[in-house]
């Protein structure tokens, strides 16, 4: 009550702020760490187990929004499986975060075996991304909408994950035709 109406404001800016620096950080430690390279703990990983932790974590945003998120039969790959989980965490709440309004977001997940490695793909139903903008959205710091929330980080994280696990992503989509992320990933 001391500060009054504007003093609280104030504040709420403060902490609404040290939140997204919170945020940036913790994204530019992730990506830094990407950077830096290193041995990855590669163990087999259960793609269908990771997708079953990514529901959980992400349960809540799920629901709010009456998402669907399906899959195919996913194979076991030899990878790090925090690495692995970071990607799907990443992709899901895109399609969640970039649904279209009033539009429940469907997200499908699936695996090819092609040339000898698998290829990922999570498609969704949202707002989709116009193809002059496909290579952007994979550079450090790049956000197509300054309103939306997030720190420009995550698919900059996403390709140098997958990189270093000796694959390669892209994206096929168009402006209000949902997203199919296509990542390559070897083998178990």
């Amino acid at each position: 009550d001391a500060v009054g109406e504007s003093g609280h404001e104030l504040a709420q800016h403060a902490v609404s702020g040290g939140k997204r620096m919170q945020a940036l950080l913790e994204d530019l430690v992730a990506y830094a760490e990407q950077m830096r390279g290193g041995e990855l703990e590669r163990r087999t990983v259960s793609v269908s187990a990771v997708i079953d932790e990514v529901r959980q974590q992400l349960d809540a945003s799920i629901r709010a929004q009456g998402a669907d998120i399906t899959t195919t039969d996913l194979p076991s790959i030899l990878a790090d499986p925090e690495q692995i989980r970071q990607i799907f965490v990443q992709l899901i709440d895109n399609a969640l975060k970039f649904a279209r309004p009033q539009v429940p977001p469907q997200v499908h997940i699936s695996a090819r075996w092609q040339r000898g490695l698998w290829e990922f793909c999570v498609a969704d139903n949202g707002i989709g991304i116009a193809p002059e903008h496909h290579q952007q959205i994979f550079e450090v710091f790049r956000r197509l909408d300054p309103d939306t929330a997030g720190t420009g980080m995550g698919l900059a994280t996403v390709r140098k994950i997958i990189e270093r696990h000796g694959g390669t992503i892209r994206v096929e989509s168009s402006a209000g035709d949902g997203a199919r992320f296509r990542f390559t990933l070897p083998p178990e």
